[in-house]
């Protein structure tokens, strides 16, 4: 027959343990992380990221392109819904680079800057995919947090684009979104923050890690009440 303290301790454990599982943001399309919304990445200095380059890198540590990028048209209108799953006071970035030399932090390749302020509700970011053409190509949605400053949510989608007019670059992939109006505006709020904390750290899969606050508070409850089980199977 179980005691009463393990009963308790389990009912505690059971109640924290789905809060371990909360992340932050879902795009559709879907690109590189698919539904992981807890991948991270810090920046430091977003004005000069040559000088603090995304850590542990621009997508995380997802490096591998999709195997069905999408398939656009430069110059079209293109959306991307972004789901808020945790609410951060902040903003949501869309940004893009043609190839792996490009920076997505350079002025140019900013394509929309919204302002985060719905709670754990859905914002559509509209933007106007680049005339050129690429195979390499690939747009990054992030959240910015105001409350956690230098960490990013991040999801990378891959795409193919083809030159108005031109030819198709190879590939293929799921065909774009509604068309909308550009609302790409401008900001500057560099930030100083030497190692990741808050809701989510980055492990080697892109996904959360380490300790976080439910199951620390888990911890804290469970020794007083395992310590008394463990005496009273002593005593009896």
């Amino acid at each position: 027959m179980k005691s009463r303290p393990f009963e308790i301790a389990l009912v505690i454990a059971t109640a924290l343990a789905p809060a371990s599982a909360f992340a932050h943001i879902r795009v559709s399309p879907p690109g590189r992380m698919g539904t992981n919304d807890a991948v991270k990445f810090i920046q430091n200095n977003k004005s000069n990221p040559a000088l603090a380059p995304d850590s542990p890198g621009p997508c995380s540590t997802f490096t591998t392109r999709m195997a069905s990028p999408l398939n656009l048209t430069g110059g079209q209108s293109f959306t991307f819904t972004i789901q808020e799953t945790i609410n951060h006071p902040g903003r949501f970035y869309v940004q893009f680079r043609a190839n792996a030399n490009e920076e997505y932090w350079a002025p140019a390749n900013q394509l929309a800057l919204i302002s985060d302020n719905q709670n754990n509700g859905v914002t559509q970011a509209v933007i106007t995919v680049p005339n050129l053409t690429t195979a390499e190509g690939t747009f990054r949605v992030l959240q910015e947090m105001d409350d956690q400053p230098g960490e990013f949510y991040v999801h990378c989608i891959d795409a193919n684009i083809s030159l108005a007019g031109g030819p198709t670059p190879p590939g293929g992939g799921p065909s774009p979104g509604p068309d909308g109006d550009n609302t790409f505006s401008s900001t500057s709020m560099d930030v100083k923050k030497p190692a990741m904390a808050g809701c989510g750290l980055v492990s080697a899969d892109g996904g959360p890690s380490g300790p976080n606050r439910a199951v620390i508070l888990a911890a804290l409850l469970l020794a007083p009440l395992l310590s008394v089980f463990a005496h009273r199977r002593r005593s009896s």
